[in-house]
């Protein structure tokens, strides 16, 4: 996949999610102080020393979204806030605080989370 269009569908997921700009640097594992602004710049113009763990955070993002929509395809409330809701199987956290405090080991285990959910 084009990392331009990358670009455009995780810009479009944290949008969905209705992430702060702070959340989504977090996610793309940038400091909080960085100057990326997913609404304005492209993942193009990023160091390309993170470009390998950058793009597996995108991948790995990017597949919590499709598992969401495969298991609320008639519920866009769920589908696009459940990364917010405590939930009891993830030890009370919400996804979003896993993957923010833990970095790309939250976001794999939320997005083996959503594939075992999946599979039941």
């Amino acid at each position: 996949m084009e990392t331009d269009s990358r670009t455009k569908l995780i810009k479009n997921l944290f949008s969905l999610w209705q992430l702060t700009r702070s959340e989504s640097n977090n996610l793309l594992g940038l400091p909080e102080s960085s100057p990326f602004d997913i609404n304005k710049d492209s993942i193009i113009d990023l160091n390309p020393d993170s470009a390998s763990d950058l793009n597996e955070r995108i991948g790995y993002l990017l597949d919590c979204h499709q598992a969401l929509g495969l298991l609320f395809p008639e519920n866009p409330n769920m589908k696009y806030n459940w990364v917010r809701f405590n939930n009891r199987d993830l030890d009370g956290s919400s996804p979003l605080e896993i993957m923010t405090h833990h970095g790309i080991d939250g976001i794999k285990l939320v997005n083996h989370f959503l594939n075992f959910t999946l599979q039941r």
